[in-house]
């Protein structure tokens, strides 16, 4: 008897609800949670839940901003708009230089000519629209009610998108960026792809690490063509901004500028920050100062040795292009030691990516007879949509008061996931060639 034919998108929608089955119940937990912390036992919610609501953060020249929506400032967003107002952002004798590139300082101008609130709702709306434009493009067969509950739940109502939207952070739209670039690959428009990624590393450069896709591909003009575009429109741009061509300047200033953001080191989701803090709270180690050298070397060494397995690994083993894509974008916020909550935004879509790899393999194992007995598949995706709810942070070790629950699994979590990865394909090679 002939197998039933595989609907793509009651596959998707059976994995969703299976994710909402076990999600919804814990955000009625953390709303109750968060509902008797606020009112029975007068905790500062607002400080455990994003991130501390009267954050005075800085701006240029040093100085505290005033507030735009009640007490709160949105720092991020303002810290980025005074660089832009700057004559010389990336001067390196200054205290905090941009640790942005210039052309995306250029991008944000324009709004410090309108006032400050309706910038952030300026961005706050293309940051919505452009992830959830990626998302329906990403999910053509799916139905619109699925969709639509997907969006909600696991984008909208995310703690990544919600901090990125305390925080006035672009890093939703740099996500929005680096998602497109893959899609617009995958549909060989490859031009648009590479103008995207081009983009995206001009305003922060650690989306490069997605050359290495294209370098699986052997695609060597393509990263010829993105790395001659970055070049110059950077050169370009910190002409416009600095009135200057002084690059040896401009990269002491932004390097400068990168390594003052990572002076805390036991934050954030990167690899080194992961190992820091697992010192730092069994008092292997105390990590009080974050700006030391030692601490600088640690880290940029567990970034290098990271970036080394990562990409031994996808050239070593038969990945899929959805295997790949996952793996780019969850270790693109292990390598950079500049890596915060908000830049788990990706999960959103990497639950997406997840669920259409589930599909790709049921279809291999109904086109090969074979049976791939992959049990932890579905409990994987599920444990990667934990990391998107709004759970209070907790405290932890002695240099950083707080540290939300993704941060502790987070690296042990992309570990885990590798590993089945490798282990799936080693698995399908082996039964389909018998077969």
């Amino acid at each position: 008897m002939a197998k039933e034919p595989i609907d793509e998108s009651r596959h998707a929608s059976n994995l969703i609800n299976f994710l909402l089955k076990y999600n919804l119940p814990l955000i009625l937990f953390s709303a109750v949670i968060t509902y008797i912390g606020t009112y029975y036992l007068k905790l500062p919610m607002d400080k455990v839940l994003l991130y501390n609501a009267e954050d005075p953060g800085y701006v240029e020249p040093p100085g505290v901003s005033a507030p735009i929506l009640g007490i709160h400032r949105f720092n991020d967003f303002l810290q980025v708009l005074s660089y832009a107002k700057s004559p010389d952002p990336f001067n390196p004798s200054k205290e905090y230089p941009s640790m942005y590139g210039p052309f995306g300082l250029l991008l944000i101008k324009p709004l410090t000519y309108i006032p400050e609130l309706l910038s952030v709702i300026l961005l706050s709306l293309v940051t919505s629209v452009a992830l959830y434009t990626i998302l329906k493009l990403m999910t053509p067969k799916l139905d619109k009610t699925s969709r639509v509950i997907f969006s909600v739940v696991f984008l909208f109502m995310s703690k990544p998108f919600l901090l990125a939207l305390d925080r006035g952070n672009i890093q939703g739209v740099i996500v929005a960026l680096n998602i497109a670039f893959f899609y617009l690959s995958w549909r060989k428009k490859n031009f648009f792809a590479d103008l995207l990624l081009t983009i995206s590393i001009c305003i922060k450069i650690y989306p490069a690490i997605f050359l290495i896709y294209l370098l699986k591909e052997k695609e060597y003009r393509r990263i010829l063509r993105i790395l001659t575009m970055s070049a110059s429109i950077t050169a370009v741009s910190y002409l416009a901004v600095s009135k200057s061509l002084d690059l040896a300047t401009f990269i002491r200033g932004i390097a400068k500028g990168a390594a003052i953001q990572s002076g805390f080191p036991t934050s954030g989701t990167s690899a080194s920050s992961w190992l820091l803090r697992l010192c730092d709270a069994t008092n292997i180690v105390s990590v009080v100062n974050g700006s030391s050298p030692g601490i600088r070397i640690f880290q940029s060494s567990i970034s290098v040795s990271v970036l080394i397995i990562l990409v031994y690994s996808i050239y070593r083993h038969k990945l899929t292009r959805h295997e790949i894509c996952f793996l780019l974008l969850g270790y693109s916020a292990l390598i950079s030691p500049v890596s915060w909550n908000y830049n788990l935004i990706w999960i959103s879509f990497g639950l997406i990516i997840l669920i259409n790899r589930e599909y790709v393999i049921a279809l291999e194992e109904s086109a090969n007879s074979i049976n791939l007995h992959r049990p932890l598949e579905k409990y994987a995706l599920l444990i990667w949509s934990f990391h998107l709810l709004v759970i209070p942070w907790i405290w932890l070790g002695s240099s950083r008061i707080v540290v939300s629950i993704s941060e502790l699994t987070y690296f042990p979590l992309m570990i885990m996931t590798h590993v089945l990865f490798v282990r799936q394909g080693k698995k399908f090679t082996k039964l389909s060639s018998s077969s």
